[in-house]
């Protein structure tokens, strides 16, 4: 059999074996260590290198007889290495090779497997790399970080086209070798995976603002045409990850120069001429001698100098220490002012005496105490973030005044800033309170940074309808529309907040808009703008919403925000309470939804203005108690979480702006933006109910929802089983709908487990509202399709203090794909105005399947159950086997 063997000219030199083609790295590596190892290379081109020992990947599979033991390898996962992968990793865990295999983050998905079999070889190592770059323009032409900071720091100007939400994982070239460094030549580690790039930036927008604090004369542009496109953040890409090998790759931030800094090299590319270079003049010796006897007549002086200037440093330093550790205790408990006032004294201490400081530092690494080195330095940065954030609290708390563009610019830049470095330190000292501060919300409402200009006015004033929702009255986008706000801000300053009872609004529509038929056949012939939002898609009910408005006012908006009475609640929750004096009344958490249903709605009357006036009240002294900085912050790290779970949701004309709300799920949309691979199900499931009742009954009814999906059959058959708990005085008088994938047909509805008899719902308003007409008799259905999904909806009522199940089975529109995998996601839609609700999925596979992957499940008999609290919009995720 044919042997390899690698000539070695110098046999003190151990072999290093590069597997790989197409990475721009393979160059660097040889580069890096040509003179150090041996290289052994399999690749399809020949190495320019004569000293490389090169290995055609038609021959790969001769590797494990090579007769020469391998100390390193460098593995690059690529395509054509699987006919041979198995003899290259065969020969190099039989040589105890310490080995790194890599693969690019993008490409992670398709070796997940790989990486998972690797926990059993101790030598072998995982690396994700990122997106490589340089500034060597010769690197890699084609790298997209490498060509957005040619194109910011060169051309200074940025355009943004809907990308800017995209995940972004940059490392520069030389950290890239650092990192490699680290583990392959490093001691041996427990870890066995890594992440082989930055921690930040995780955005394109947020790649362009830290490069912005690099050139501050770097413009953004924002296409107002360009639409977004929805990313997968970097978050669920780490979870993918992290879920599957089942533990949390390390980040090797510590030892590498990091985005920021790596910019420095563009600026400076190019060789150095000699005459620019420094000239270091020295010392002559024979001066410091004939000096010696005068250095020695202060000696004395000097020292007793030197005590004082020492004694009154350490007084300083201990000084910042404690209030720094104050104000980071302040942070914590929500004391923002008192931490404010701690940072700037801290601030003050620290720098008395961080001269002396360095010098000793410096003396400290000299001599070896390296952890003082490091202490020092997490010392250093964790004051000046947090004296970074105590000057920006102020502008925080100006902004309801008005600041400047340039100013909300530089504020932005210090968030991400702030953000990424709080991370980072959060990361590399394990402090607790530091994590708690930063919260998951925080990083995507950074992500809507690029828009802010445009939403708070900084082009042009804007006008906002803001509707009110009472979600004690559930209704398709949160809740009955009782009142709305007209909102005009300039330049980040709201110039005017005026609330309106919707009614007075209603009075004045001379026009005729058609509603949807469930309301002209059980509420009032015409739409008015308090019934506009029976449109399941905030987009579509908002978009009436404003038409209404402007038929009904005059007036045009540039967007719509619905805000639920659950929102306002939590608000009052997290400042108050509230002492609303011409009430006589104090409101808190366990009150304000109670008082604002008895004295807005219960004494309601045409003509009363008592709605407006308690709405308003309440609205100025919310704003009165924001004029407190602890109250802004408090609500600033709230409002995400409202978001995320649909208390609050946006509308906006411009299309940029709308797609970084939508890409993030802020839209209250109906829309499915997941990949669709051969092999997948993306299944869809919305429950949407609406109050025809008119009353308040929905303050008392719980929900808990149970979704069946079978494969046995060899086709898909869903099941929803929705349960309704009344335990309020009222009935519960509800049009509920079903949103399911296209195609789907409905086969039976049972209501507490006894069949209806199924009618096609009539819809006509000629029909119903006929002379003498008489309803069918039957459970009457809507079922029609909608823009991408199939809806089902009909009326359900559920008497006070009972239960009722509501199950409805249909053939399921979408199929079974024909490969040997089938992956099975269902998105689920939670309904705005609802509360946390239980849900659980089973997934019945049948004979004809077998469970591959599944997190956080139970396995039944047959069956794949998960089972999970809903509070937001959920995805559900399962693999299966075809049995042969």
């Amino acid at each position: 059999m044919p042997r390899l063997q690698v000539e070695i000219k110098d046999p003190d030199k151990p072999i290093l074996l590069i597997v790989g083609d197409k990475s721009p790295l393979i160059k660097s590596l040889v580069k890096e260590y040509g003179d150090t190892f041996k290289i052994a290379q399999v690749s399809s081109q020949k190495p320019i290198d004569e000293n490389i020992y090169h290995i055609d990947p038609t021959n790969a599979h001769l590797i494990l007889n090579l007769e020469e033991k391998i100390e390193y390898g460098i593995v690059f996962l690529e395509d054509r290495m699987r006919d041979f992968a198995q003899s290259v990793f065969a020969k190099l865990e039989a040589d105890h090779a310490k080995t790194i295999i890599i693969t690019s983050v993008r490409d992670a998905e398709q070796y997940l497997d790989l990486a998972l079999t690797i926990k059993k070889v101790s030598s072998f190592y995982f690396f994700f790399l990122g997106d490589l770059y340089s500034e060597d323009i010769e690197f890699d032409r084609d790298s997209e970080v490498g060509r957005l900071v040619e194109e910011a720091l060169f051309k200074r100007t940025i355009t943004l086209t809907g990308n800017d939400l995209k995940p972004i994982f940059p490392i520069y070239e030389k950290d890239a070798i650092v990192g490699i460094n680290q583990v392959l030549l490093g001691p041996k580690s427990q870890n066995k995976y890594y992440y082989l790039f930055y921690d930040h930036p995780q955005t394109y927008i947020s790649a362009i603002h830290i490069i912005e604090r690099a050139e501050p004369d770097l413009k953004i542009v924002y296409n107002d045409s360009g639409v977004a496109t929805r990313f997968e953040d970097i978050t669920s890409i780490e979870s993918a990850i992290e879920d599957k090998i089942v533990t949390k790759p390390k980040y090797l931030s510590a030892y590498l120069e990091g985005f920021e800094k790596s910019i420095k090299h563009f600026h400076a590319r190019g060789p150095i001429k000699e005459s620019e270079k420094p000239k270091i003049i020295a010392v002559p010796q024979k001066i410091v001698a004939q000096q010696k006897p005068k250095i020695n007549f202060f000696n004395r002086a000097f020292f007793i100098a030197c005590f004082l200037f020492i004694f009154v440093n350490i007084l300083a330093g201990v000084s910042s220490i404690l209030l720094f550790k104050d104000s980071l205790t302040s942070l914590k408990n929500g004391q923002y002012t008192k931490a404010g006032q701690s940072i700037g004294s801290a601030k003050t201490f620290f720098d008395i005496t961080s001269p002396v400081s360095e010098v000793a530092v410096y003396l400290a690494g000299v001599a070896g105490f390296h952890e003082i080195t490091a202490a020092y330095k997490t010392l250093t940065t964790t004051v000046s973030l947090t004296s970074i954030a105590s000057s920006d609290f102020q502008t925080i708390a100006d902004l309801g005044r008005g600041i400047t563009s340039d100013t909300l610019s530089q504020k932005i830049g210090d968030a991400f800033f702030l953000y990424f470095k709080a991370t980072q330190l959060a990361i590399e000292t394990n402090n607790q309170t530091i994590k708690s501060l930063i919260t998951p919300d925080i990083s995507t409402a950074l992500n809507l940074s690029s828009v802010a200009p445009q939403v708070l006015g900084f082009d042009r004033t804007k006008h906002y309808l803001v509707l009110f929702q009472n979600n004690g009255e559930l209704r398709p986008t949160g809740g009955f529309i009782g009142s709305v706000g007209e909102a005009t801000v300039t330049s980040g300053k709201i110039d005017s907040f005026n609330l309106q009872d919707v009614y007075q609004y209603d009075g004045q529509l001379k026009a005729h808009v058609e509603p949807y038929f469930i309301v002209r056949r059980y509420l009032q012939p015409h739409l008015y703008l308090r019934d506009s939002n029976f449109n399941p898609d905030f987009q579509q009910s908002a978009s009436t919403a404003a038409l209404l408005y402007d038929l009904e006012t005059n007036k045009k908006v540039d967007g719509v925000i619905a805000v639920n009475f659950d929102a306002v609640n939590q608000i009052i929750n997290a400042i108050g309470p509230i002492k609303l004096e011409t009430y006589n009344q104090t409101l808190d958490e366990s009150n304000t939804f109670t008082f604002l249903e008895k004295t807005i709605d219960n004494n309601f009357f045409p003509g009363s203005t008592q709605k407006k006036d308690v709405l308003q009240a309440l609205f100025n002294k919310i704003m009165l108690t924001l004029e407190d900085r602890n109250a802004q912050i408090k609500v600033a790290r709230l409002i995400p979480e409202l978001i995320k779970e649909k208390n609050i949701l946006f509308a906006f004309n411009e299309k940029s702006v709308q797609s970084a709300f939508s890409s993030l799920g802020f839209g209250g949309e109906y829309a499915d933006h997941r990949d669709t691979p051969d092999d997948q199900i993306n299944d869809f499931l919305g429950i949407n109910e609406a109050n025809i009742g008119v009353n308040k009954a929905n303050i008392g009814v719980t929900r808990e929802t149970n979704y069946e999906v079978d494969f046995s059959a060899n086709k898909i058959l869903s099941k929803v089983n929705h349960v309704l708990d009344n335990q309020s005085e009222l009935q519960y008088k509800s049009y509920i709908r079903f949103l399911v994938p296209t195609g789907s047909s409905l086969t039976a509805v049972k209501i507490n487990g006894q069949k209806q008899n199924i009618v096609a719902a009539v819809t006509d308003y000629q029909t119903y509202e006929a002379r003498g007409f008489k309803a069918p008799t039957g459970l009457e259905v809507d079922a029609s399709t909608v823009d991408e999904h199939q809806e089902f909806g009909f009326i359900v009522e559920v008497a006070p203090h009972t239960k009722q199940e509501i199950e409805v089975d249909y053939n399921n529109g979408l199929s079974i794909p024909g490969g040997s995998t089938v992956s099975y996601s269902l998105l689920l839609i939670k309904q705005p105005g609802t509360s946390e609700f239980p849900f659980n999925l089973t997934l019945n596979y049948g004979a004809g399947f077998s469970p591959k992957e599944v997190e956080n499940a139970k396995l039944v008999s047959g069956s794949v159950v998960i089972s999970d609290k809903v509070n937001t919009d959920r995805e559900f995720q399962a693999q299966l086997l075809k049995n042969q």
